[in-house]
């Protein structure tokens, strides 16, 4: 495990993740879009993560930022796609 070899990672890792929602629940259309309707419309958006290749991948609406996916950039592509229904 990686807390093993590096002390304080995990809660490194997890400031990490806080930071980057609490960037999109601050500014929810800062984003990069990640998935549009067929009117253009933005339906998903991510955040990258410092120091992790981690992206925080959301969904903003009028009252709040629902969070989809903390997914790694290197694996298995918009798994999380099919936890979504529009």
């Amino acid at each position: 495990m990686v807390e093993n070899r590096s002390a304080g990672v995990g809660d490194r890792f997890v400031a990490t993740i806080r930071a980057a929602v609490d960037a999109a629940a601050r500014w929810p259309d800062a984003g990069v879009p990640t998935r549009v309707d067929e009117t253009g419309s933005v339906l998903e958006r991510m955040v990258p993560t410092k120091g992790f290749p981690y992206v925080v991948v959301y969904r903003a609406t009028d009252v709040d930022v629902e969070v989809l996916a903390v997914h790694h950039q290197r694996r298995r592509p918009a798994y999380w796609a099919e936890r979504t229904s529009e």
